[in-house]
């Protein structure tokens, strides 16, 4: 007995005037219909899909098909039609008797089917809503009662999830008005076709396990739409574990999914061939670089790579390093010079013994001149970056090694730890650096980098660290409010889930980093109470109160523990970007 069942909805003609007739709904719902009730892939029931039905017929579809569900049951819904709102906002789903003038008696509120999922029995509910301002309905739903397991079968959890083709503001856009072109059963909208597509193909199988979640689904659509740039997909879940939409269909071998026009592995902000050699940047090196005087045939390379004479800097440079292998700068110049050429090999080598001079340069360096120390460190960083960036342009393995010996100067490098994550293809190691260094999100997008997999792999990492300073500030909030002495900062407030993931990583990292200040101040004020109060009489109201000082303290410490970090060397300065042609 099937425990998956799935209700298409497609109202593309109406009696109201006012309400344009839609070409794609019908289109839509048999191409999905087709890839749902595929047993290799979806493997839902589908019912007959309901076309052009008035809002009586509708509600009461709707009703009984999730009324009659049982515990163990998966139930998907897809409406595709009108989405209009009212002068309050609240959103209306149209039917083929809707009246625009009329819309709480012969629309369908969004409410209306919220209020459906919320009571139904089915231990997973997953409704997708491809119209205008479909976004909206996710405001009329609350938490869902949660059954319990029970006999999930595909190992999923539970829960009920929107999907919506736009926000609360957006329309949803048919294609143009030329004839249609049915592949495979699908036309229409590019939300419904990128359904079909990812589910079809595989391609929405994010992680690779075979399965589509409703979390993968919903990133593969963000991607798709947003080369469109024309709407906007949200999301809207309460879940307990993964529910799966799919198994995946033809989905391509794993590995094939970083490959990219760098080779066996994606691209990154720092790759040699893309980057602007001639950009003034590099030579900001010159001044920490250069404890002594140059000689004159150093002095002419740095001229040369100002004036922009590159096979005179070239020459001069080597002339220099003839009389001072001992040099850093000497060697960072002739590798700039080197790599404006894509002469690669001489290039890392160049860059390799700048990095190991500048290391050793810092190391001698007494403590008391950290600013210096900690300049040499950013350009030894950058050298041993640039010297496996220019290895991988060849391609060589030695990028990867010189990556290690990089860490072992600057193990906290966020671009050393990312451009190693990348190098082997870790989506985890690459979250973790965007989880501490959000900015340089914004680098990975300009170069296309695909940041579905690390930036979910960032925003599990952030939760992380943020759990233990929220728990910690709730519990000295309330020790402190049982002694009488509430605290002087503000409430700590939880990132909203609901910001998009570029956003909620950078809230994340103010958040620990503000919640750090105060956790240290609030566990001094705490130890300096619990001194008063043992300074004083003592009975046993007292001594609960100081035992529940130091268990707040102590959970305090064990989150400032859980977050700290080593020192951040960052690499600089680094070439940017060569400008792409208009």
């Amino acid at each position: 007995m099937k425990t998956r069942h799935a209700l298409l909805v497609a109202n593309a003609a109406f009696a109201d005037p006012r309400l344009r007739q839609l070409r794609t709904p019908v289109h839509d719902v048999h191409g999905l219909a087709a890839v749902l009730s595929d047993p290799s892939v979806g493997g839902f029931d589908v019912r007959e899909p309901l076309i052009d039905r008035t809002e009586s017929d509708l509600r009461r579809e709707l009703s009984r098909f999730l009324a009659r569900a049982a515990e163990q049951d998966t139930l998907l819904i897809y409406l595709a039609c009108h989405g209009l709102r009212d002068s309050d906002g609240h959103l209306y789903l149209s039917a083929a008797d809707t009246d625009t003038q009329d819309l709480p008696a012969t629309a369908i509120p969004a409410e209306f089917i919220g209020g459906l999922m919320r009571r139904s029995p089915a231990g997973r509910a997953v409704l997708i809503l491809d119209c205008c301002f479909s976004g909206a309905a996710t405001a009329a739903m609350s938490s869902p009662h949660l059954v319990d397991l029970g006999q999930m079968g595909w190992g999923q959890g539970i829960g009920r999830a929107i999907i919506t083709a736009t926000s609360a503001e957006e329309y949803a856009w048919e294609r143009s008005s030329a004839p249609f072109r049915p592949y495979e059963g699908v036309a229409g909208t590019a939300f419904a076709e990128a359904i079909t597509e990812g589910l079809r193909t595989g391609a929405a199988d994010l992680d690779g396990d075979g399965r589509v979640s409703v979390g993968e689904l919903y990133e593969y659509l963000q991607r798709r739409m947003a080369r469109a740039a024309t709407q906007t997909p949200g999301l809207w879940c309460h879940l307990l574990g993964s529910l799966v939409v799919a198994r995946a269909g033809s989905s391509p071998p794993r590995g094939d999914r970083s490959t990219t026009a760098t080779g066996a592995r994606g691209p990154t902000p720092w790759d040699a061939a893309t980057l602007d050699w001639r950009h003034p940047r590099p030579r900001a090196a010159q001044g920490p670089l250069s404890t002594e005087p140059p000689t004159p045939a150093e002095a002419r390379g740095w001229h040369m790579l100002h004036v922009g004479n590159w096979p005179a800097a070239r020459a001069a440079f080597a002339e220099a390093i003839s009389e001072d292998r001992a040099s850093p700068a000497v060697w960072w110049g002739h590798g700039v010079a080197r790599a404006e050429s894509e002469e690669w090999e001489a290039a890392a080598d160049s860059f390799e013994h700048a990095a190991d001079l500048s290391a050793t340069a810092a190391a001698e360096i007494a403590a008391a001149d950290s600013a210096q120390r900690t300049a040499l460190l950013e350009i030894s960083a950058s050298a041993f970056l640039l010297g496996a960036s220019c290895w991988a342009a060849i391609p060589d393995l030695r990028a990867a090694e010189v990556i290690e010996r990089g860490l072992g100067v600057a193990p906290a490098c966020a671009e050393l730890l990312a451009f190693r994550s990348v190098l082997v293809n870790d989506d985890r190691g690459l979250g973790a650096v965007l989880s501490r260094q959000p900015d340089l999100v914004d680098e990975f997008r300009a170069v296309d980098a695909d940041l579905v997999l690390p930036l979910r792999a960032a925003l599990l990492a952030s939760e992380a660290r943020a759990g233990p300073m929220l728990r910690a500030r709730a519990r000295v909030d309330q020790v402190s409010a049982a002694l009488r002495a509430p605290s002087r900062h503000p409430p700590a407030i939880a990132v909203p889930e609901r910001l998009n993931p570029d956003v909620r990583l950078t809230r994340y990292r103010v958040l620990v980093a503000e919640q750090r200040t105060v956790l240290a101040a609030e566990i001094e004020r705490l130890n300096r109470t619990a001194v008063d109060l043992l300074g004083g009489p003592v009975d046993q109201e007292t001594l609960n109160l100081v035992g529940a000082v130091r268990e707040a303290v102590g959970v305090a410490n064990d989150a400032l523990g859980a977050t700290d970090e080593p020192e951040s060397i960052r690499a600089r300065p680094i070439p940017p970007r060569r400008m792409r042609p208009a």
